[in-house]
């Protein structure tokens, strides 16, 4: 049964998600066509530092759609878990909707870097700037950052969800 409600919730994100890029993807093919997908993404901006062209640009920002959808979704699927009442889970992923968009300018690189990875700030338009990791000696975007660390909370907090649910199931 734990399982189930996982799996479910995981196809409907992923349902959702796929229905709204459509909406968002197919107007702009039918009004201006795919025979630009090939330039390069400076066409935007000269400032633009990835060296990808416009159909690597909407496929990178459907992933990350994508994958901070089901994140999101893993949380707020924990916390539904936890509490057991719905308001309590609208009230903490609206706060955490909100704190994404509420962030202060600060200066500071550490900030930077990890409120570049919150959900809101994740789908914004982060290739205008170029945020870079440095792991273990190699240099990461932040798409590249973002795509594995909201992987790994997916999967972290689907499990968790799961053991929640399955404790449940036992009393």
């Amino acid at each position: 049964m734990a399982s189930a409600k996982i799996i479910a919730s995981i196809l409907y994100v992923l349902r959702l998600s796929l229905v709204t890029l459509t909406i968002i993807i197919v107007p702009n093919i039918l009004f201006y066509g795919v025979g630009g997908w090939n330039l390069p993404v400076q066409l935007l901006n000269t400032t633009i530092l990835y060296d990808w062209d416009f159909l690597e640009l909407v496929l990178v920002r459907c992933a990350i759609s994508i994958i901070v959808a089901l994140s999101f979704a893993s949380l707020s699927l924990l916390v539904s878990a936890m509490s057991k009442k719905t308001y309590i889970v609208d009230v903490i992923m609206l706060m955490i909707i909100i704190i994404c968009f509420l962030l202060p300018d600060v200066r500071s690189r550490r900030f930077t870097q990890i409120a570049m990875l919150l959900p809101a700030q994740m789908n914004g338009v982060l290739y205008y700037s170029y945020i870079s990791y440095n792991i273990l000696g190699q240099i990461f975007n932040v798409y590249t950052v973002g795509f594995i660390v909201h992987c790994i909370l997916a999967i972290v907090l689907f499990l968790s969800a799961r053991g929640v649910f399955r404790r449940q199931e036992i009393k």
